[in-house]
């Protein structure tokens, strides 16, 4: 049925169907119904319509830009609507169509055919809703608009939502649950949950929030600005928050507020799939507020995170607004995204860079975490950087606490270009990739660990540890504990070259070691520099408990100015060096003698294949506390060196020494002295 502005009807009908219609421009829709259940409802500027019996589906559209009234009745029902010209929060709206009750309808559609469409306050509970509106128009609108308050908080809850459907934004503010079986929240734009004056909840089994792009736009959730005004958005079906891949603008950020406790949270509890993928940068952030966290979780199924930029995880100024992405059941978690199959099948969403940064609040953490099932990282030729924050205890890790072998970077050609690891300036500000499980971490030019402040250290942990990459360097810091640490319990493979430098300050110790329980094995050609630190007993040192094969370009070995500070390559088994030159310079101070600054490699059963092998003495006195000797030492068997030329030169005398310190090629089954 079609009816002309301004013109009044009456009909009685038997059947349960009828669609009123008003075409013209400003036109208004003028009707009386009889025995109608089914009602299509387009006013262009207002209507009139009442029903005789209840309706049990309905669907309204009318232009935000019209003016005239807006009345429709239906036994047992009210539905009450508006023209409204300012939000909950005292906003000024401009052409908009508002929703104020709607109440017994089982499917229910109300569209804003131009300007917005606004939800304020109140309690929805039909069990099919669309809510949406044009967002191709010449006014440049056509957003979605959900806001309740404290005073008037809106509900809306149903079986199936559609919120958005088309529109240009969906835009959610201040006290909203929105609770459905299935839940779709699209926008062509941005989708914006903020909370205010309390809380908002999103709810459904099967649920999916997904920005379209075409126009660009992010999907966002933050906290509010007092205390406790939280976002959680959660499912038990499946769960997907999305904005294209073809979008690079088009992000996703999960933020904590900035009042105390203010959190965000994307929880998932079905044993299905969490994914979380963005054209644009993927970011959880914590707040500014104290316990103002911001996190991806899952708590049963598998959770997958990526991005066709890049995934920040950053923890905040507040204390304790930690920002993370953690899997808490036993099945998969994946951070980015690197993966190509088939040689010419590459999965959407290849990730730029992973960057977990630590905050300014003490405790304020960024973590990545998986409590028992596999735990991927993967990054296209960027960097995976974890860096501790300012605050104290602002640690930022990696870690698997499963038994299943964590990865670190695709194995194919997209690999991580670079893995950092920068422990931070607050006090235990650490960084850390750790896994209870075997370890393997690929990257395609080199993987760096830096030490930092007071028990700021950084460090790779594992039961066996797989590393590939072009350069492993360690650096430990000034802090004591700065240290630069990685360590396998159980076997540990690397290819190419490491660099250790100990580190430390006047009444610091700072190490950088890597050690494995099991065997060492090296392959490929890299430079090996190790240099001891700045301060006593900040050792550089390589170590196995186990058999230890290193393959070499060159090995260099500087021991360092102060006691303690040795450069050491030792393996508690047979011990087999492969390579360029050899160079081994112990260290020492001639003025303040210092022992134990050793360049010494040691192990048993040494096969030593090289071009040319240096050996000079450090510095150092007998009488005035110890030597600092330049070593190759077998501690047992036969030892076999074979080189193009050996210079064995002596060490500096202490002016008051009577003895110099040592340099040379052991015998065999010469004991330790080191």
């Amino acid at each position: 049925f079609f009816f002309k502005q301004k013109t009044a009807y009456e009909i009685p009908k038997r059947d349960w169907s009828s669609d009123v219609c008003s075409s013209d421009l400003g036109g208004d829709v003028f009707a009386t119904l009889t025995n109608t259940t089914n009602l299509t409802l387009s006013g262009d500027n207002g209507f009139t319509v009442t029903s005789s019996a209840a309706l049990t589906d309905l669907s309204v559209a009318t232009r935000g830009t019209g003016t005239g009234v807006l009345n429709l009745s239906a036994l047992g029902q009210t539905y009450t609507f508006s023209r409204a010209t300012a939000d909950l929060f005292g906003n000024t709206l401009t052409n908009t169509f508002r929703v104020i009750t709607a109440s017994g309808p089982n499917t229910a559609t109300f569209r804003a055919t131009d300007g917005e469409l606004f939800v304020g306050g109140g309690a929805f509970t039909i069990p099919n809703l669309t809510l949406a509106a044009n967002a191709n128009q010449p006014t440049g609108q056509g957003n979605v608009i959900l806001q309740g308050t404290a005073a008037s908080p809106l509900s809306i809850v149903g079986t199936t939502q559609n919120i958005g459907n088309g529109s240009l934004d969906v835009l959610g503010r201040g006290v909203v649950t929105l609770n459905a079986t299935t839940q779709n929240i699209t926008a062509q734009r941005n989708i914006s949950s903020q909370a205010e004056q309390g809380s908002i909840a999103i709810t459904g089994t099967d649920q999916s929030i997904n920005s379209t792009g075409f126009v660009g736009g992010n999907v966002s959730f933050k906290g509010g600005a007092a205390a406790k005004q939280t976002v959680t958005v959660s499912a038990s079906g499946t769960q997907l928050i999305q904005s294209p891949n073809s979008t690079s603008s088009a992000g996703i950020r999960f933020e904590g507020g900035d009042g105390a406790g203010s959190s965000v949270q994307l929880l998932y509890t079905g044993t299905g799939v969490q994914t979380v993928q963005g054209g644009g940068n993927v970011a959880v952030v914590g707040g500014l507020g104290d316990g103002s966290i911001a996190e991806v979780r899952t708590a049963t199924g598998s959770q997958l995170v990526r991005s066709a930029s890049n995934i920040d995880v950053t923890g905040g100024k507040g204390i304790a607004s930690a920002a993370r992405i953690v899997n808490t059941g036993a099945n998969n978690q994946q951070v980015g995204e690197s993966q190509i199959f088939c040689c010419t099948f590459v999965n959407p969403y290849q990730t730029a860079n992973i960057t977990l940064a630590a905050g300014a609040g003490n405790d304020a953490v960024a973590e990545v975490l998986s409590a028992a099932g596999q735990q991927n990282v993967f990054v296209r030729f960027g960097t995976l950087a974890v860096n501790g924050g300012q605050g104290a205890n602002a640690y930022a890790r990696i870690e698997s606490a499963s038994t299943n072998t964590q990865i670190i970077g695709f194995s194919g050609g997209n690999q991580i270009g670079t893995i950092s690891l920068a422990a931070g300036s607050g006090t235990g500000s650490y960084s850390r990739i750790q896994s209870a499980g075997a370890q393997q971490i690929r990257s395609s030019t080199a993987i760096n660990l830096s030490g930092n402040g007071t028990d700021a250290f950084a460090s790779i942990v594992g039961l066996g540890q797989s590393l590939s990459t072009g350069t492993t360097s360690l650096k430990a810091g000034a802090g004591n504990n700065a240290n630069a640490l990685i360590k396998a319990t159980g076997d540990q493979t690397f290819s190419g070259g490491i660099s250790l430098t100990g580190g430390g300050a006047a009444g610091s110790v700072a190490t950088a070691q890597v050690t494995a329980t099991g065997n060492q094995n090296v392959t490929g050609s890299g430079t090996f520099t190790f240099t001891g630190g700045a301060s006593d007993n900040s050792f550089a040192r390589m170590s196995s408990g186990g058999n230890q094969n290193i393959n070499f370009s060159s090995l260099t070995l500087n021991g360092g100015a102060f006691a303690g500070t040795a450069a050491s390559l030792v393996a508690a088994g047979t011990q087999t060096l492969s390579g360029g030159n050899i160079t081994l310079k112990a260290g020492g101070a001639a003025a303040t003698p210092a022992g134990g600054a050793h360049a010494l490699i040691e192990g048993k059963s040494q096969q030593v294949n090289a071009g040319s092998i240096t050996i000079t003495g450090g510095t150092g006195s007998v009488e005035l506390g110890g030597v600092s000797d330049a070593l190759l030492r077998n501690l047992d068997g036969k030892q076999t060196v074979n080189a193009s030329s050996i210079a064995v030169i002596g060490g500096a005398a202490d002016r008051k020494s009577t003895r110099l310190n040592s340099s040379h090629v052991s015998e065999s089954r010469m004991p330790s002295s080191a």
